[in-house]
């Protein structure tokens, strides 16, 4: 009976135990507010955040398939770069978009992107860009689109550091209509230059100065750099600027503000539920909560989402050499420790200094100022420690003093090689101990080499030094006593030097053996030496093979002269060590790279060997020249048009044309013009009637009085003024980082000998001096365009006649050098791209087949015309004027160009009284050019006759009989012209 009793509770138990579970659960959770997030767990797998559209750094260029890499990404970590693309148009981006996409932590870069017309349609739904990391200053740049139309970026709310540069794009509108102060939290630096012209472009949503019931966009309340006052805020003509209220971080598309913790906006039914999180993220997709700080036991990471400590040590970052970068400091996943605080490498974090601060830093070369200063607050030098400093100016020991007197340890070896400025290593105020953990060339912890003016190495009345292992290598720095030497091994308790009276303290010459060096092959940065290795009884006394090279623009370089004590004479030196098996081997090879393209160096090659040694070797002075290169850019360009037909092209000389330049290429397309959108605005409504010319001149011109006098001001001089040369200059500085950047050479030579090759066997005729002559040809593929292609050798400008007028045409100009049999470099730079319009046509806008008139009634006619063959762009809408004798003021009426087109070309005149009367129509273009009526036609509307009297007469008569039904008889009155039954 207890056994069965107790069965029949288990189940009962069972199900309380489940109920209270669940009832505990639903109270934790119910109980959980936002300020306890910290309760909350974020994921941990690495690869989830991939999966759930988290993706790193996208660089998208030459291959339209690229654009896969943006598939599913919600977030990228990073930057996202999409440029290079010269044939594509806009069919390829049809069906492009990424509407995921709301969030890019560093910046967004579009160059040389053709068929683009709208980033909005690639990003419909991008937010916010942070800025973490930043190209040049800037977090958006938009740079040489020529296809692109509008950014139209409509949900981009937030720039939340960096500035914007927008520029040389020149269908691009709908720049000025955005107020960019609103979307970017940094205030200054921004750069808009080289847009379409405002008067080119369409408007704003109800700013045609309808007074339908349109919805109108917001109007700017301030003027700043970017907008003008009471400007209408849009992104195109159909979408505005969302502004929210001033109190508002974020608000719905109602304008309600939302939560505090959101970006970009919020839903309508749940302000909380955020577009974009402003600081930090915890959880995913629908389950995702908005923090305004990161849970105590997670970490913020990028100023966005929120990690635990193992995600953050394991993060990577390929803009650094350490594979694991990141560390905690402060409830942050930080890249360095900040000032005051140093690594604590095994529980990789930040910790605060105890007395001087001990701050680690890799070990590295030091050859300039640049990398002088990245020592700045070292303690550690966690490696060794290189310097190698050839030219003073800068007041370069200064900066060493500056940048390296808090260094106090050395885990590896210290090596002073060919630094001419240094008299002494007194720069090193704290250096206490050199560990010697890695040794130069296996022996060494002190290696001081070659230094022409080194004359001491430290005071030692306040100083120690401990070397941990190793010992010294003092040689060829004639300045140097020895004596100064062997204080220095005493005080570091080292053994007996590897150091000779003969190399330091002492200038007494070697005698020198020549031999004969070869040149095994070269390239365009590159050149291979060989010689025979240098016959010596013992080759422990052959130190070193030092190369010496110089740019040598003649063959007149002497081995001594313009040389400098401090290394600013041009020459650079190679030290090439002697390997272990140098008793095995017959020949010595050494690279030099980093060479300048097609340039003529000298160079010699001398050995080192100890002073004891008296024997020495030297090479005679010999020359090469590197092979040719891609030539680089041009650095400028201008295109200007002074008639309808013609364009006039100047260009500036490449710096680097790594070659010799025997021609320039240019290649002038005509631009493909898509028929813009607003031809649907109702033009009538927005433009008022202009002031119309009568149709004879009947002006009267008064000559002035003889005592009347006028006032004649000289023309003012121009003035460039200090802000546009700045201007000029940052803008050279950007280009040619941007292009520094983005290009990368080609692995792969053949595809661009294959692409150019279509190019040259087209139409290319060689021009010499200022006869440019060329013929067009037309190349079919998805659209049909007018390409010329004209070759210069002989000036820095091209007149191109017989264009379309008013037209844009795209520049492209690439400096070439002479063709080298066996050369597999390209031979022409990569293009510089330029637009230019041509000017307007005046009388391309007539009316020229004359005007039609139909009768339509007594009251009523008809028109037709054919528009103007070739106008200035496109057609907006047309002026119909008319006027009755007699009558002074004329008559104006307006049909769109659209209207025009769904009426068959049609348009009907009404309400017309009789008399005589004339007629024209003005075309009023893109263009806007002064404004010229078709010549008139003349027409008459008549006067009712007789016979229509009869027939009104005769209608009221049988109405009246109808109505009395005198009779069901017919009555016929019949006319000359008309024939009227009435039947009774």
């Amino acid at each position: 009976m207890a056994l069965l009793f107790c069965k029949s509770l288990a189940p009962r138990r069972l199900y309380y135990a489940w109920l209270l579970l669940v009832l505990a659960v639903v109270l934790i959770h119910s109980a959980l507010p936002v300020g306890m997030a910290k309760e909350l767990t974020p994921r941990t797998d690495l690869s989830d955040h991939t999966e759930s559209g988290i993706c790193k750094s996208i660089d998208i260029r030459n291959s339209i398939r690229m654009f896969d890499q943006l598939q599913g990404c919600r977030v990228v970590e990073g930057y996202v770069q999409i440029l290079l693309f010269d044939t594509l148009d806009s069919s390829d981006f049809a069906n492009l978009s990424f509407p995921e996409l709301t969030e890019i932590t560093d910046y967004l870069l579009l160059f040389r992107v053709s068929g683009l017309l709208s980033l909005g349609q690639l990003f419909p739904n991008l937010v916010v860009i942070r800025g973490y990391q930043l190209l040049f200053g800037y977090a958006f740049i938009v740079f040489e689109m020529p296809s692109l139309q509008q950014i139209n970026l409509y949900s981009l709310t937030d720039i939340m550091r960096g500035s914007i540069r927008i520029d040389k794009n020149p269908s691009l509108c709908f720049v000025d209509t955005i107020d960019w102060t609103l979307i970017a939290h940094t205030k200054t630096g921004h750069f808009i230059k080289s847009i379409k012209p405002e008067n080119e472009c369409p408007v704003c949503p109800g700013e045609d100065g309808s007074e339908s019931n349109e919805k109108r966009c917001q109007m700017a309340e301030y003027s700043n750099n970017e907008v003008t006052k009471n400007r209408y805020l849009c992104w195109n003509n159909e979408r505005c600027q969302r502004v929210c209220k001033k109190k508002c971080g974020a608000c719905d598309e109602k304008g309600i503000c939302c939560d505090p913790k959101c970006l970009g906006g919020c839903s309508v039914y749940n302000r909380s539920k955020c577009t974009v999180c402003r600081n930090f993220a915890m959880g995913e997709k629908e389950n995702r909560t908005c923090l305004t700080n990161c849970p105590s036991s997670l970490y913020e990471y990028l100023g966005r989402k929120c990690v635990t400590r193992d995600e953050c040590i394991n993060f990577k970052d390929n803009r650094v050499q350490e594979e694991y970068p990141y560390r905690i400091f402060n409830n942050t996943c930080v890249m360095e420790c900040p000032k005051d605080y140093m690594d604590d490498i095994v529980n990789r974090t930040c910790v605060p200094c105890e007395g001087k601060c001990k701050k680690i830093c890799a070990g590295r070369s030091i050859d300039n100022l640049a990398s002088i200063q990245k020592f700045s607050g070292c303690t550690h030098i966690n490696g060794s420690l290189e310097i190698q400093i050839r030219g003073g100016g800068q007041n370069i020991v200064h900066y060493l003093e500056e940048n390296l007197k808090l260094i106090s340890e050395i885990d590896g070896y210290l090596k002073i090689v060919r630094s001419f400025p240094l008299i002494s290593l007194g720069f090193f105020k704290n250096l206490r101990v050199i560990h010697g953990n890695v040794l130069e060339s296996g022996r060494y912890a002190i290696s001081v080499l070659d230094n022409q003016n080194l004359q001491d190495i430290w005071d030692w009345q306040n100083r120690t030094l401990t070397v941990g292992n190793g010992t010294l290598f003092f040689h060829f720095n004639p300045k140097l006593c020895p004596e100064k030497i062997e204080m220095l091994r005493k005080k570091a308790n080292l053994p007996e030097p590897e150091v000779s009276a003969s190399s330091n303290g002492d200038k007494v010459a070697c005698n020198v053996t020549n031999f004969t060096v070869s040149i095994n092959s070269i390239s365009s940065h590159e050149v291979e030496l060989q010689w025979r290795k240098f016959e010596i009884i013992d080759s422990r006394k052959l130190l070193a093979f030092l190369i010496h090279y110089i740019e040598a623009p003649s063959q007149n370089i002497s081995l001594y002269d313009n040389r400098d004590a401090c290394g600013d004479d041009g020459w650079s030196i190679v030290d090439v060590p002697i390997p272990e098996t140098y008793m095995n081997i017959t020949h010595m090879t050494r690279t030099l790279a980093g060479l300048k393209p097609y340039t003529q160096y000298a160079f010699y090659i001398k050995t080192y060997t100890i002073a004891t040694e008296k024997r020495g070797g030297e090479s005679h002075i010999q020359y090469f020249r590197t092979d040719a290169d891609q030539p680089a850019p041009i650095t400028g360009c201008t295109v200007s048009s002074n008639t309808s037909d013609s364009l006039k092209i100047k260009w500036e000389p490449t710096k680097e044309p790594n070659g010799n330049t025997t021609y320039y290429k240019i290649t002038l397309i005509r631009n493909e013009k898509p028929r813009p959108t607003n031809l649907h605005q109702d033009y009538c409504d927005r433009h008022p009637h202009p002031t119309i010319k009568p149709f004879f001149d009947q002006s009267i011109i008064t000559p002035p009085k003889s005592n009347d006098t006028c006032e004649c001001k000289g023309r003012p001089k121009p003035i460039v003024s200090v802000k546009q040369e700045t201007e000029r200059t940052s803008q050279i500085s950007f280009e040619d980082e941007l292009i520094n950047k983005v290009y990368v050479k080609r692995p792969d030579e053949e595809t661009r000998r294959k692409r150019e090759t279509i190019l040259e066997d087209g139409d290319i005729r060689k021009i010499t001096s200022n006869n440019a002559t060329s013929r067009n040809t037309s190349i079919f593929g998805k659209h049909s365009y007018n390409i010329s292609i004209f070759i210069i050798n002989s000036t820095l400008e091209l007149f191109v006649n017989k264009l379309h007028h008013y037209t844009d045409y795209t520049v492209s100009i690439q400096a070439c050098r002479e063709k080298i049999p066996g050369n597999t470099r390209p031979e022409c730079s990569e293009p510089f791209n330029k637009t230019g319009k041509t000017s307007k046509k005046d009388d391309a806008d007539l009316i020229t087949s004359g005007i039609s008139i139909y009768h339509e009634n007594q009251t009523a006619i008809t028109l037709t015309w054919e528009p103007p063959a070739a106008p200035n762009g496109n057609i907006l809408y047309y002026l119909i004027e008319y006027k009755r004798l007699g009558i002074e003021n004329p008559y104006t009426q307006c049909i769109t160009q659209i209207e025009f087109e769904e009426n068959h070309h049609l348009y009907t005149l009404y309400g017309l009284n009789s008399g005589n009367y004339s007629v024209r129509v003005l075309p009023v273009s893109e263009a806007k050019i002064d404004r010229k009526f078709s010549n008139p036609v003349y027409f008459v509307i008549e006067e009712p006759t007789n016979n229509n009297i009869v027939i009104i007469v005769s209608a009221i008569f049988c109405v009246v009989s109808k109505k009395k039904t005198y009779s069901v008889n017919s009555v016929y009155i019949s006319t000359e012209n008309n024939l009227f039954i009435c039947r009774l």
